[in-house]
C-alpha cells in the first residue's frame, strides 16, 4: 500500500497500488483509492443507528408499560372512588410515581455490583431486543418512559383540579 500526495495539503489517502500493472489503462483511479475514514464512518454510523433504535425501543416500551400501569389504576381508582375521574387520576398518578421509586431502586442496586457481565452471560433474548444497550442502560431508558407518562397524568391531574 502506497501513500499519495495530492501536493495540496491533503495528504489523507491511500492506494493499493501493488496490484495495478499500467497505470496508463486504468479508466478511473479512485477505485483504487481506500479511504480508512469512510470505512470507520460507515461502520461507528450503523452502531449509531442501532444505538438509536435501541433508545427508541426502551422509550416506547416505557411509555406503552407505563401507560398500561396507569389505565389499570386508573380503573381501580374509578371503582374505588365510585366514579370519580380526579380520584381515579391520582391514584394512576400515584401507582406511576410508586413503580419509578422502585424501579429506580432495582436501578441503583445494579450500579452496585461490581463490574460488568461477560458478553457470554447476556441472555440472547435480550441482545434481540436491544442491539447496543445493556440491561442497566435499558432499565434506565424503560424508567425515562415511566416518567413520562407518570408527568403527563400530574399535569392532567393539575390542570383538572
Amino acid at each position: 500500500m502506497n501513500y499519495i500526495d495530492d501536493n495540496n495539503g491533503n495528504s489523507d489517502s491511500y492506494s493499493n497500488m501493488d496490484n495495478i500493472d499500467n497505470i496508463d489503462n486504468i479508466d478511473n483511479i479512485d477505485t483504487y483509492v481506500n479511504d480508512t475514514n469512510d470505512i470507520n464512518s460507515n461502520g461507528n454510523a450503523r452502531k449509531v443507528l442501532l444505538l438509536v433504535e435501541d433508545v427508541i425501543h426502551a422509550l416506547v416500551i416505557g411509555l406503552v408499560i407505563g401507560l398500561l400501569i396507569g389505565i389499570v389504576f386508573f380503573i381501580i381508582g374509578l371503582i374505588i372512588g365510585t366514579g370519580d375521574v380526579i380520584t381515579a387520576i391520582e391514584a394512576s398518578r400515584n401507582a406511576g410515581f410508586i413503580v419509578i421509586g422502585l424501579l429506580t431502586f432495582i436501578l441503583a442496586g445494579m450500579f452496585l455490583t461490581n463490574g460488568k457481565k461477560k458478553e457470554e452471560a447476556v441472555n440472547p433474548a435480550f441482545k434481540r431486543y436491544f442491539a447496543i444497550l445493556g440491561y442497566k442502560s435499558a432499565l434506565l431508558l424503560i424508567i425515562s418512559g415511566f416518567i413520562i407518562v407518570s408527568f403527563a397524568l400530574d399535569y392532567l391531574f393539575l390542570t383538572i383540579d
